[in-house]
């Protein structure tokens, strides 16, 4: 069992003792204790990436559609998180209750995709597979830690989890909308199947495997700030070139599971820890309070399950962009995909009105889904355990 908690010196340590507030911008409409929060307005204009509307993709990829209001009809039998937000939350995490438990319960029988009945949509994983890689979304294959089923009560979750392989999400949650001509894919089929729901976690014809997405705040000028990244177009999905957050992937299956603990830090922290190293170069000394906000399914992969977490750091954005760059060289040397671009050199404020305003800024272009959720998780976390606090 892994256990996080919340004390008054933890608090003392994000805010350092200075009743400063925490901005990012313009105050939340109603938000406690006049609650801010800061963005860039760059939105990747000062990047490789340049918003160009003519050029852009668009979230109508022909693997997998990522526009909300598409995926809103698809799962219309679906309670939201939010208007704009395409997930289904399972767990909230109340740290003003006590401790924090989960515990986990690996099984370590390989996971193995099951086939669809219908060979028409069968083949599609093959044809779909093919693109992804000729594509260049799928350059190699991992192990990675699928979501069998869960259980939650009070602030309590419980997951179990089986090895399964990236190739077995390749064939599945990454491909959900790739058809031939007009034909069915794999989501309009589960839809039909499932009537508007999501299948269910334990439906073995999708891998489910684990994603983790974090988003660290630092102090600009005595003020909690976030940290979002410029994601790039290489990755499988988030790909239209849009600010992200700090760092985010699926959990990967331990490489020694018989001398790992059966433990949520053992098995998925530690992997988050090492998400963070190698997209944006920050270490475990780095950061602090690294805790979990929510477990939800996201309605884009059909399911796919996600824990959303934040964290802090004492290092000055000048040092955060230096280590995101030494990163962004570190990959490139090993000849590893480029998830993150470099930041832009200019960044300017963009003033958030509301907080629904902030939550749909990424169907404009502006943020990723990923990200966007976890600003909303992070808006009730910081609400909730430092709105006591004034600026």
């Amino acid at each position: 069992m892994s256990v996080f908690k919340l004390s008054k010196k933890d608090l003392f340590d994000i805010t350092f003792s200075e009743a400063v507030g925490y901005s990012i911008g313009a105050p939340f409409v109603g938000a406690a204790a006049s609650i801010f929060i800061k963005f860039g307005h760059g939105i990747l204009n000062n990047t490789a990436e340049i918003k160009i509307p003519a050029l852009q993709t668009g979230k109508y990829d022909k693997f997998l559609i990522q526009a909300n209001d598409y995926l809103n009809t698809k799962y219309n039998s679906e309670s939201q998180v939010s208007k704009y937000l395409p997930y289904v939350e399972c767990h909230q995490f109340d740290y003003s209750t006590g401790e924090i438990k989960i515990t986990i319960a690996p099984q370590f029988k390989e996971f193995e995709l099951e086939p669809f009945a219908d060979p028409e949509v069968e083949c599609l994983r093959e044809q779909g597979f093919n693109g992804l890689k000729e594509a260049g979304k799928f350059r190699h294959d991992s192990e990675t830690i699928r979501v069998n089923s869960y259980r939650s009560k009070s602030n309590e979750l419980h997951l179990e989890v089986q090895k399964a392989r990236y190739s077995d999400q390749a064939k599945s949650n990454l491909i959900l909308d790739f058809s031939v001509g007009m034909g069915t894919s794999i989501r309009k089929f589960l839809c039909q199947e499932f009537n508007g729901e999501l299948p269910p976690i334990s439906d073995r014809r999708l891998a489910n495997t684990l994603g983790v997405a974090v988003l660290i705040f630092y102090k600009d000028e005595g003020k909690l700030t976030p940290y979002f990244v410029p994601r790039t177009k290489a990755v499988a999905v988030f790909n239209c070139g849009e600010w992200h957050c700090t760092a985010s992937g699926a959990a990967e299956w331990p490489r020694y599971p018989e001398k790992t603990d059966d433990t949520f830090k053992a098995y998925i922290l530690d992997d988050l820890i090492t998400e963070l190293k190698e997209e944006v170069g920050l270490l475990p000394e780095d950061i602090s309070n690294l805790l979990p906000l929510a477990f939800c399914r996201e309605f884009t992969r059909a399911g796919k399950p996600q824990l959303f977490f934040i964290g802090f750091t004492g290092l000055s954005l000048k040092e955060l962009n230096s280590k995101l760059a030494n990163a962004r060289k570190l990959s490139e040397s090993r000849n590893e995909p480029i998830e993150v671009h470099n930041m832009p050199f200019f960044r300017f404020p963009k003033n958030i009105e509301n907080p629904e305003t902030l939550i749909s800024n990424f169907e404009g272009g502006g943020f990723t889904a990923e990200a966007a959720a976890c600003v909303f998780y992070s808006k009730l976390f910081l609400e909730k355990h430092l709105g006591v606090l004034t600026p």
